[in-house]
């Protein structure tokens, strides 16, 4: 089967359930569109959902490019 990449347009409510979802069933997700706020808090946000509680999955910010977040050894685009 072909591998599919995904992209997430915005991290509201939806998004990041979305991003979740498929982040647990080992599909890839290449790109998150984002307008409002910065990449740190958003990946906080990601992990910490005051419905569905914390994520177990570790969030790093990339040191090196500052639209880069990493979940364990894969990694996402952010805009």
């Amino acid at each position: 089967m072909k591998n599919v990449n995904f992209a997430i347009n915005g991290l509201g409510r939806i998004g990041k359930l979305l991003f979740r979802a498929l982040f647990d069933k080992g599909l890839s997700i290449k790109l998150v569109n984002e307008i409002n706020g910065n990449l740190e808090i958003n990946s906080e946000l990601l992990i910490h959902d005051s419905i569905h509680g914390k994520w177990d999955k570790d969030i790093f910010l990339n040191k090196n490019n500052a639209n880069i977040i990493n979940i364990g050894s894969s990694r996402a685009s952010y805009f």
